[in-house]
């Protein structure tokens, strides 16, 4: 299982260490994140495996569907092995950098015709708006598990000195920089309120 505070964002609260294997563990850890974040704690299933992103702009109107972005894929081999396979706070924090990330991700077609439309599917379904991101898992298995929504995904963009969220990482994939991303998202916002 993996623990993870239920009101945090950017990876906050989560290392390698969150990953336990018996109950023991579980309580202790458990026990340690409720006196740390005083807040309810997520327990799930641990996902072994590959971890995609999947970002988009726009919406689902009469004549729109949103728009998917290039898909985006963590490579934890440049993580030092401590870190384990979880993007966590240590990973975004510490040892960091653009390296670690492939966008677009280096997938067969197949496979991102079984990402792309649950995506979508999936920003339809939670009713997001204008841009969101959404993260998947893939076990060794083949396997595919959604893990969450980013309805607010970080905007760091700073090529210069290597800090780039994941959702303008994508975008400066398809070429763009972040004034193209920020006018996109919200002339997203203004075509659903019908004031373009």
């Amino acid at each position: 299982m993996i623990l993870k505070p239920s009101h945090e964002g950017s990876s906050i609260g989560i290392n390698w260490d969150n990953v336990v294997n018996d109950e023991k563990a579980l309580r202790a850890k458990l026990k340690e994140m409720l006196e740390t974040y005083k807040q309810p704690i997520l327990i799930e299933k641990f996902i072994d495996g590959r971890e995609f992103s999947v970002g988009f702009v726009g919406n689902y109107l009469e004549n729109e569907e949103p728009i998917v972005l290039p898909i985006l894929e963590i490579d934890f081999s440049g993580f030092p092995e401590e870190l384990g396979r979880v993007l966590g706070q240590k990973a975004k924090s510490i040892f960091d950098d653009s390296s670690n990330y492939k966008c677009p991700a280096n997938i067969d077609e197949t496979l991102r015709k079984r990402i792309e439309p649950h995506a979508k599917a999936s920003f339809k379904a939670l009713d997001c708006k204008d841009w969101a991101r959404m993260d998947y898992r893939l076990d060794t298995d083949g396997e595919l598990y959604f893990l969450e929504v980013n309805t607010l995904p970080g905007i760091d963009y700073d090529v210069v000195r290597d800090e780039l969220s994941f959702y303008p990482m994508m975008w400066y994939a398809l070429g763009k920089k972040f004034p193209d991303m920020v006018r996109e998202v919200i002339e997203a916002a203004l075509r659903r309120y019908g004031l373009v």
